[in-house]
């Protein structure tokens, strides 16, 4: 893939001054004005990053001690929520600040909706230079992810026309490399940096550099070897066909080593911030879309897209070069990143949005207990608004199964229901003004509430289908 002769600019160090590049953030502004002092703006989304997976969140193995010594000193959110159990719908949420629609599909060739403003567009229009470097086909261009980025590079499509192994063209090194490119080839302007960097590492196929091997059992002599045939063995497993306890620890082993591949590219990453926008304060947060399965029950099921359990749905979220630091134990969801960036780079996605900004006009935290959270996944065939469905509210997670609702404690999945009926009833309200909401949306947003049906690039099903996205 050519990559596109880069537009972003670099502010000059001239405008920011030594006391101010030294203290984190708490920026005040009115919404719709621009901040006195704009940040640059770094989203890291780290895909199928499982929270439990990292020691940062009391995880057994020193999968990302980087990672977590850098978070340490920043803001770490203890029940961060996807609103998705795949990439699209939660990005959409993410970058919008609105929650999934219960009628929009997302198929694999299918455009995002246009109805709602961006993250990209409004801290374009607040002064921000912006660009993306992706390496998931299905954040990108072709499917509208690019809306608002003055540059956008699509590492998803045709891998294999880019590297020799099929692993290596998404991973951090290689996405990397792009972002290394990116920011040093870039002239002056004076502008703040928003700057989103979408990885893959800890997608599947789990394929670690030797390097990050080590947690792998040298005997194992079983399918699931790193080699893109050998993960039809989790696209067919389940609760009635579960795997060996030796393919099992095998998957877990590779995923983790592909954790520990991504911390290495995640201080790389800093590194080069810290080098190219060294110019004013830097406000970085590092999340995950999804998180990943490993066949937790009741369905036994692989890598994601099916399910809403809390090894779905329960993220990664750090902030830092923020007033605020610590762990915040209160519910949060991806859909307050978007007005979140946005409030700190002195923009506004509007008031017609589902999420909330964390970090207040004076810097404060908002993390409010008490609130609703959607988690949805459309499925096809199902006519309207009857895919998977969950709200969750603080430790709680109430999930619809067909006309019943299941209350579940969300960090051991014991069954609340008869105990608190009362919170099964809220999650259910609050579920029905989810679809009122949304649904007066589409009708006010008209065609562009749809997504368009597009034509996908040539071998678009080849690189989907090594992702697990087809043919599972």
């Amino acid at each position: 893939m050519r990559l596109a002769r880069p537009r972003l600019v670099l502010a000059g160090a001239a405008l920011a001054a030594a006391a101010l590049l030294a203290a984190p953030l708490g920026i005040g502004v009115a919404c719709g004005e621009r901040a006195p002092y704009q940040p640059h703006l770094v989203l890291v989304v780290c895909d199928a990053l499982r929270a439990d997976h990292l020691e940062l969140y009391g995880y057994g193995r020193a999968t990302a001690p980087k990672l977590a010594a850098w978070a340490a000193g920043g803001l770490v959110f203890d029940r961060a929520t996807a609103p998705s159990n795949w990439t699209r719908p939660s990005m959409q949420s993410l970058l919008t600040g609105r929650q999934p629609s219960p009628d929009v599909l997302l198929a694999p060739e299918e455009k995002l909706p246009t109805d709602a403003a961006t993250l990209a567009e409004r801290l374009e229009a607040a002064g921000y230079e912006t660009a993306a470097v992706s390496a998931n086909p299905f954040v990108s261009t072709a499917l509208g992810a690019n809306r608002g980025f003055d540059d956008f590079v699509d590492l998803g499509w045709k891998g294999s026309e880019r590297a020799g192994h099929w692993k290596e063209d998404i991973a951090s090194s290689f996405v990397l490399d792009r972002v290394e490119y990116l920011l040093s080839s870039r002239a002056q302007s004076g502008k703040p940096v928003f700057l989103y960097v979408h990885l893959m590492d800890t997608h599947l196929p789990y394929d670690p550099p030797a390097a990050q091997r080590g947690w792998v059992d040298p005997a194992y002599v079983g399918p699931i070897d790193g080699s893109r045939e050998g993960y039809r063995a989790l696209s067919s497993a389940d609760a009635e066909h579960p795997l060996s306890a030796a393919d099992q620890a095998q998957a877990e082993a590779l995923y983790d080593g592909e954790i520990a591949r991504l911390d290495e590219g995640l201080d790389r990453l800093r590194a080069l911030v810290a080098q190219h926008l060294k110019d004013r304060p830097v406000v970085t947060v590092v999340t995950a879309d999804h998180g990943e399965a490993f066949g937790e029950p009741p369905l036994g099921v692989y890598m994601h897209g099916h399910g809403l359990g809390p090894e779905l749905l329960r993220v990664p979220l750090v902030i830092h070069g923020v007033r605020p630091q610590g762990r915040v134990g209160a519910r949060v969801g991806l859909v307050d990143l978007g007005p979140t960036l946005a409030q700190l780079g002195g923009a506004s996605l509007g008031d017609d949005i589902d999420g909330l900004a964390l970090i207040t006009r004076d810097g404060q935290l908002n993390a409010p207990p008490g609130r609703d959270l959607v988690a949805y996944r459309a499925l096809t065939g199902e006519g309207t608004a009857a895919g998977e469905l969950a709200v969750l509210r603080d430790q709680w997670r109430a999930l619809r199964q067909g006309r019943e609702w299941r209350l579940v404690e969300d960090d051991n999945g014991e069954d609340m229901s008869l105990v608190h009926p009362e919170v099964v009833s809220a999650c259910e309200e609050a579920a029905a003004r989810w679809i009122i909401t949304s649904r007066k949306r589409a009708e006010q947003g008209g065609a562009a509430a749809q997504g368009e049906r597009i034509t996908l690039p040539e071998g678009a099903d080849e690189d989907l289908k090594a992702l697990g996205y087809l043919g599972r």
